[in-house]
């Protein structure tokens, strides 16, 4: 899997064999990252894409002292529930 950031386009992608797999779109404002929306291909549901792709954004939001929003229902009423340790990022 390769994760990457693309801050010109408000996005993290996670690709497995160069296919794009998966990506979270943001908006960034005063250190604050407003998780907007978690896509998953429909060929790769079911794969835990959705959790290794926002499981790595909040690892990197924490290595960058950076605190969320999360907007999106699947990081808000999934993952940040079955995953608490990262509540300390939620604004």
């Amino acid at each position: 899997m390769d994760y990457t950031y693309s801050k010109e386009n408000n996005r993290f992608t996670i690709k497995i064999d160069e296919m794009l797999v998966g990506e979270i779109n943001y908006t960034f404002q005063d250190d604050i990252l407003d998780l907007l929306r978690v896509y998953v291909s429909p060929s790769h549901r079911g794969k835990s894409i959705a959790s290794k792709i926002t499981t790595w954004v909040l690892k990197y939001a924490k290595n960058n002292h950076l605190k969320i929003i999360p907007t999106c229902s699947y990081v808000s009423h999934t993952f940040l529930k079955m995953n608490p340790h990262f509540n300390d990022l939620v604004l």
